[in-house]
């Protein structure tokens, strides 16, 4: 009796709620035959247990194992009888009544057969819950269990596949104990698929169970007012799915959800407050670039230009309190540049005031950036030529560099940043313009326009202003001695003074220094006459063919910036206005960049080495005297063969002058 599966059974066996211990295999197998059974009225099974035995038995013959199981828990006496011997042709017919469950193996219990196959998933030794059936050993039985055993020699006796079916007569082809083996390992890999598709099968019931839950779920949620957004977000999803009062569960009830809903609703809430935290954000981001582009209107013309504009710094939106109030309003209100509370603050007074009041801060902010000189008597100023500033940019496509810019009117066209504010490093505030740290004074720059005014003739060059190097300098142009002079299109060039201080900051900028000392040379006035003679055109003289132009109609920040015909095809394709108005429509925005300045010129190479251009034809010096042309030998005469008509022969020495290309 020790093999009989059902004498003193565990208690999990019928009134279990633990769902470790349901075995999936005899759910699935259970649904299976009750969908296959037809629907009748039950009936009482009380004149069952006086039936004669014979007659019983061959009743019980068309049942199924897990109805025998069943049966066997009506009464004592039907119990009884299904665990007497005499009912063991009855437990092993029982698996022919159904092709998809494994048959009992000759030799081997079929009531302990059973409960392998659909018994609780618990350790038959320990009774710990869990434990899949090891049908290597056709037992179930855990891990310190089966370890256990092992250190004792064997497992249980009542439990050795080899004890039951070794004593069995071999078959007469010889087949020994590997040919027994090989076959109870085959029935095991069989009953693993078995048991491996019946739990595939509950998962796939259960998910679809979860899912439905799920949108239920949803639905429940929705009627309390959260979003769909919220209710499919991942967090909820996953609330739900993890939320152990759906177990098992084939819908959602009333009750089922007033006990699940204490699970569930912080998430919900979790996920609505950051959702609207994030539209507020939204909300507010776009308010600001609405702002922001349309403060525009409140731009104002450089003193050097009576064309170009400059807009309001970038932080105008983010510091005038009317546009923060404006942008922080609870309503959920669209704001456009055409509101009538927007338009209304940008149009009065106070704003303007405001915004020259920040030009005259940031302009005494960049005052604090520049070197105290403790033996000058005069205070520091943007207008001298030491107030070099360096002040990141925004390019045209969406690339950052750095740009040195001279004195106050140049800084200013760099600091309104149209084009978007520069990125600002972590560990710095993005704070009021200039003092987040990305606008610094560079001294280099600086010490290059000091040598520079002192080869011109300054007595005091750290006092000298932009407009006095500029008169004075102006036609003026410069070598770098730092650069090596090279052939080919490595030559040196030859730089204004402006451009001698881009030129150093450039070499001194990243990791390789190469210019530490600013050196300069300075070309003599031929020299230089024909450097400016050779110096082709960069900068636009016509405004309207730079990239300078702003739709302001357009409410995008960072502003787009195209030529004024793209811009008028823009206005007209996008805003249906054909003819667009300057100031209205249009605005031209002054920027730093070299293709924006007028009259700006490229520099050229010098003409150095074996071949250097010092030699002046006197003929044309005489003929034209206004304009400097200097040749190498080997070009001047044919020069003067072809422009002055003389034979090869006649041409001497005499026809020019040597120029000195250095001062």
């Amino acid at each position: 009796m020790d093999e009989l599966p059902f004498v003193n059974e565990h208690d999990s066996w019928t009134l279990s709620r633990d769902l470790a211990l349901i075995n999936d295999s005899a759910v699935e197998t259970w649904a299976t035959l009750r969908k296959s059974r037809p629907k009748f009225t039950p009936r009482s099974l009380s004149l069952l247990p006086d039936l004669q035995t014979d007659v019983l038995l061959e009743v019980l013959l068309h049942l199924h194992p897990l109805e025998l199981v069943q049966l066997s828990r009506v009464c004592k006496s039907l119990r009884e009888l299904l665990l007497a011997p005499v009912a063991d042709s009855t437990w092993r017919n029982a698996f022919m009544i159904d092709p998809h469950i494994p048959r009992c193996p000759a030799g081997f219990s079929a009531r302990r057969w059973t409960a392998l196959l659909f018994g609780p998933r618990e350790c038959e030794a320990c009774h710990m819950p869990g434990v899949d059936v090891d049908y290597s050993l056709w037992c179930r039985l855990c891990s310190p269990c089966i370890a256990a055993c092992e250190g004792r020699g064997a497992v249980p006796p009542s439990h050795r596949v080899l004890k039951v079916t070794i004593s069995q007569p071999s078959e007469p082809t010889g087949c020994g104990d590997e040919t027994l083996m090989a076959k109870i390992q085959e029935v095991g890999k069989m009953c693993q698929e078995w048991e491996q598709g019946h739990k595939e099968a509950q998962t796939a019931k259960a998910e679809a169970r979860r899912y439905r839950i799920i949108r239920a779920v949803q639905k429940r949620l929705r009627r309390e007012g959260f979003s769909a957004s919220d209710t499919h977000d991942w967090t909820v999803s996953e609330a739900i799915w993890e939320c152990h009062v759906f177990g098992r569960k084939p819908r959602l009830t009333s009750t089922v959800w007033n006990l699940a809903r204490p699970y569930i609703m912080p998430a919900a809430l979790k996920v609505r407050e950051e959702r609207l935290a994030a539209e507020r954000l939204q909300r507010s981001e776009k308010r600001l670039e609405t702002i922001r582009s349309a403060s525009f209107s409140l731009h104002s013309p450089p003193p050097t230009s009576s064309k170009l504009v400059v807009p309001p710094p970038y932080i105008f939106a983010s510091a005038y309190p009317p546009l923060v109030e404006l942008r922080h309003d609870p309503s959920e209100a669209l704001l456009t540049r055409t509101d009538p509370r927007l338009v209304a603050i940008l149009q009065s007074n106070h704003a303007r005031g405001f915004v020259d009041r920040m030009w005259s801060d940031i302009h005494a902010k960049l005052l604090t950036f520049l070197p105290q000189n403790g033996e000058s008597s005069t205070p520091p100023s943007l207008d001298r030529i030491i107030s070099v500033l360096q002040v990141p940019q925004a390019g045209p496509r969406g690339a950052y560099y750095t740009l040195p810019v001279l004195g106050w009117q140049e800084a200013r066209t760099a600091l309104h940043w149209c084009r978007g504010p520069p990125l600002v490093s972590e560990d710095t505030a993005d704070g009021p313009v200039p003092d987040d740290g990305r606008v610094t004074f560079c001294p280099i720059g600086a010490g290059t326009a000091v040598s520079l005014a002192r080869m011109v003739g300054f007595q005091a060059p750290e006092e000298v202003t932009l407009e006095e190097m500029n008169g004075r300098a102006k036609d003026e142009r410069f070598v770098c001695a730092n650069c090596p002079a090279l052939s080919g299109k490595n030559r040196r060039q030859a730089l204004s003074w402006r451009e001698c201080i881009a030129h150093d900051v450039e070499q001194n900028t990243g990791s390789w220094v190469s210019h530490a000392t600013p050196a300069w040379l300075r070309l003599s006035p031929l020299a230089a006459a024909d450097a400016r003679r050779r110096e082709c055109k960069e900068g636009r003289e016509n405004l309207d063919d730079a990239s300078i132009w702003l739709c302001n109609v357009c409410d995008v920040y960072p502003a787009t910036l195209r030529t004024r015909r793209s811009q008028a095809r823009h206005l007209s394709t996008e805003h249906a206005i054909d003819s667009p108005l300057e100031g209205e429509h249009l605005l031209p925005i002054a920027l730093p960049d070299a293709d924006t300045r007028p009259g700006r010129r490229r520099p050229v190479p010098m003409v150095e080495g074996l071949h250097a251009a010092t030699l002046r034809c006197k003929r044309c010096a005489n003929d034209t005297p206004q304009i400097v042309k200097l040749w190498s030998h080997r070009s001047i005469v044919p020069h003067i063969q072809d422009r002055h008509l003389l034979e090869r022969g006649l041409v001497t020495e005499t026809e020019w002058t040597e120029v000195d290309m250095f001062l």
